[in-house]
């Protein structure tokens, strides 16, 4: 046999046992990988309406507490994506004819200072159940709102959190963005709507800086979860223009109702 096909055949037989052992560490990761989404899926399925319990052994009942607690976290996380993701920048579901004033649905509600000359800016992609905005001021440049609407199995915004730890956890995921450079947290606090709305549950107001490659922006948030229904209003202005919005932003906050 000549030189040449004994060190073809080496050539083949080393490309050979190669092959087989990144195959066998792609396997690997595959089901590391795989393994990771199967427990993300079952935290979503406790979140989500419709997940039923389950029994267990006795040794499986241990083992589900330990993986209940971190399905928890996971939860409270995807929460906060949601708020993250539930900005003005959204997508639209054109519900609301009115510009300025009061700006109702059949289930939310703000109330618009007249004098920023809000106008629908709507988005060609939805992301949410049900999405109002984004309304952006023609007067401000980077001064707009929007509302944003998910289904939840819980009914109470503090089984995730107290606002302090719910603010952590949204700007955790804001410092993850693509373009981030910085989050400020600046205040959290708990809320509870009054009693001519039906009692419902109370709602947290959040608020932060984002500084990124877009720009230094300033975020108000108010998030509640009612009847299933998890409702985020999120207001955003360039912190430029802080001094000039700041009060407009607070208002359109405070005026927030669900469940109409």
């Amino acid at each position: 046999m000549s030189l040449g096909k004994l060190e073809s055949q080496k050539v083949g037989k080393s490309e050979s046992w190669r092959a087989a052992k990144l195959s066998r560490a792609h396997v690997g990761l595959i089901s590391l990988g795989m393994g990771r989404v199967w427990v993300l899926l079952g935290c979503l399925a406790l979140a989500l309406p419709g997940a039923q319990s389950l029994r267990f052994t006795s040794r499986r009942q241990w083992l589900s507490q330990v993986a209940e607690s971190t399905c928890q976290r996971t939860a409270a996380a995807a929460v906060a994506w949601a708020i993250v993701l539930g900005g003005p920048g959204v997508p639209v579901e054109p519900a609301w004819a009115a510009i300025s004033g009061v700006q109702r649905s059949d289930e939310v509600q703000v109330e618009v200072p007249e004098a920023f000359s809000f106008e629908e800016s709507p988005k060609p992609l939805k992301t949410h159940e049900r999405e109002f905005g984004p309304f952006v001021s023609k007067r401000t440049k980077g001064f707009k709102y929007g509302v944003t609407v998910d289904p939840v199995k819980i009914d109470d915004i503090r089984k995730f959190g107290s606002p302090g730890e719910v603010l952590d956890k949204v700007t955790g995921v804001e410092l993850k963005k693509d373009g981030t450079l910085d989050v400020t947290p600046l205040s959290s606090a708990e809320v509870q709507f009054a009693p001519k709305d039906g009692g419902l549950g109370p709602a947290y107001e959040l608020e932060y800086i984002v500084d990124s490659t877009r720009g230094l922006n300033h975020f108000w948030s108010s998030v509640t979860i009612q009847r299933g229904k998890l409702y985020v209003l999120t207001v955003q202005a360039k912190e430029a223009t802080y001094s000039e919005v700041s009060e407009a932003a607070k208002s359109i906050l405070q005026s927030f109702r669900v469940g109409l």
